[in-house]
């Protein structure tokens, strides 16, 4: 009988922790700058725009959401017989330097996934008019936005907050694009 009582115990002890690990964690996202995009690193002169006009493109904080109003307009042709290749990837801020996170997108060609609704960034692209959604893109194709994107997340882990960095390239071979965005996240309250 002892052997019987104590399983059990083991069991719930066991279900318990499982169910702890496995709990989402609310966290607010704030965005370090005004601008919201900031050239690469290693890459400082293949900034979004030399792909994009986002002169227009404005970001505005709500609470707990960011207002994004403006147009962004594709000034790049793209060439029709190589495929754009896009890759992003989250740092995080360890000791005074980025290091690489388990999080990243590759797509080795894009087109197939721009709008696609399983991905990412259909929140961005699903505002393009169906009779407009080409790949490649062509130039002069405008994205409206008067949009709320929300800056909390529930993330199964209990250790992200920190300093992070998303990276992105977006292009055709050595004809790229490169952005990054950083951002610190807290838990909230």
């Amino acid at each position: 009988m002892l052997p019987n009582l104590l399983e059990h115990i083991f069991f719930f002890a066991s279900l318990s922790v499982l169910v702890v690990v496995v709990q989402a964690v609310k966290y607010d996202f704030v965005v370090e700058n005004e601008d919201v995009f900031t050239p690469c690193e290693d890459f400082p002169d293949k900034f979004i725009d030399k792909f994009f006009d986002i002169s227009g493109l404005s970001f505005e904080r709500e609470d707990d959401l960011i207002k994004v109003t403006g147009d962004v307009k594709l000034i790049h042709e793209f060439d029709k017989a190589i495929p754009i290749q896009l890759d992003a990837q989250i740092y995080k801020r360890s000791r005074g330097e980025w290091v690489d996170t388990i999080y990243n997108i590759r797509r080795p060609d894009f087109c197939p996934t721009l709008y696609s609704e399983n991905e990412l960034w259909f929140i961005f692209t699903k505002v393009v008019p169906e009779q407009d959604r080409k790949c490649p893109p062509p130039p002069g194709l405008t994205i409206s936005f008067d949009s709320l994107f929300g800056l909390s997340y529930d993330i199964y882990d209990r250790s992200a907050e920190g300093e992070y960095k998303l990276k992105v390239m977006i292009g055709q071979g050595k004809d790229i694009m490169c952005f990054e965005i950083e951002s610190s996240v807290y838990k909230s309250d």
